[in-house]
């Protein structure tokens, strides 16, 4: 992408954020809203973070981001992620990272959390599901998983995609 086209980016962005928060904000007083700096913090908390991952994987939303999208709480959000119906990882630093692609607005895109699911109980990390999520497969006509799932794909054929993945996994 050219600096060009991230400047032109960046000023759509304001441009409508700037609509948006005058019309969300006008009649609030700024002190019922807290600090400037705090509630630009939780605005961009929604943003995805960068990681040396996102070539494959990402973007990716940090544990902050996903609870504000979700409007969810981190137990919440801890326990989607234990019982696999949403997807994480965790980086060498102990930071949990959750894949963009998997969520659709405010939500998790069903399909892909039936899919996280297929893999509950098999001993691999989320970088591996990720990973398998992200990569052509002949059975997919050489798309990704992801690819698949967001362009209608019959969510039954990557249904049993992943059961196979899960079940060469857990051997």
């Amino acid at each position: 992408m050219t600096a060009a086209v991230d400047e032109q980016y960046e000023q759509a962005i304001l441009d409508a954020l700037t609509a948006g928060l005058h019309a969300r904000i006008a009649g609030h007083r700024p002190e019922t809203l807290g600090p400037a700096q705090q509630v630009a913090q939780r605005m961009l908390a929604t943003v995805p973070a960068q990681h040396p991952w996102d070539e494959q994987i990402g973007p990716f939303y940090d544990t902050s981001g996903v609870v504000r999208l979700l409007n969810a709480s981190k137990q919440a959000v801890a326990d989607r992620v234990r019982r696999r119906t949403l997807l994480a990882a965790s980086t060498a630093r102990g930071r949990v990272v959750y894949p963009v692609w998997q969520f659709d607005g405010g939500l998790v895109n069903p399909v892909i959390s039936r899919l996280v699911t297929c893999f509950r109980g098999v001993p691999v990390d989320g970088w591996a599901i990720a990973s398998w999520f992200t990569t052509p497969a002949a059975a997919l006509d050489g798309a990704t998983p992801v690819e698949w799932v967001l362009a209608g794909g019959d969510p039954d054929v990557a249904q049993a995609l992943a059961q196979d993945a899960a079940a060469r996994w857990a051997r």
